[in-house]
């Protein structure tokens, strides 16, 4: 039996700016990274038009190209996309998507939440979740 570990950081654009990564393997030797996911962003109309290429930033041998196509209004949604794409292209497991909440119920999810990652206390949890406030 054997435990496989993944550590996965992803480094902000701002980084590759600073630092004048250009190209994939540019991404490797300035910020020590594997993989490089790149590709041009483009408007058409109403419409954003993405092309996600991941390369090995060892090998700089291309891995995988991703194409779609996101009304304006929907274009908060391709960070998630791409790192779908980047995942099932390194056979990761799936990223979970963090929930937003609602300022005003705030107060309750936080000690909530809390309450119910230890089972035990279950009950109490769902009570918060029912007090009106």
């Amino acid at each position: 039996m054997f435990l496989l570990c993944y550590r996965f950081v992803a480094h902000p654009c701002g980084d590759a700016i600073q630092n004048r990564v250009d190209q994939p393997a540019k991404t490797r030797s300035t910020l020590g990274a594997a993989y490089a996911l790149h590709g041009p962003l483009r408007r058409n109309g109403e419409r954003l038009l993405v092309n996600a290429i991941l390369t090995d930033a060892r090998s700089v041998i291309q891995m995988e190209q991703w194409k779609a196509e996101y009304p304006l209004n929907q274009i908060k949604d391709v960070p998630v996309a791409l790192a779908g794409f980047v995942t099932a292209t390194l056979h990761l497991p799936a990223v979970a998507v963090a929930a937003t909440v609602n300022a005003a119920a705030y107060q309750d999810y936080v000690p909530g939440t809390a309450l119910a990652r230890r089972n035990p206390m279950l009950d109490q949890a769902i009570a918060y979740a029912r007090l009106p406030r």
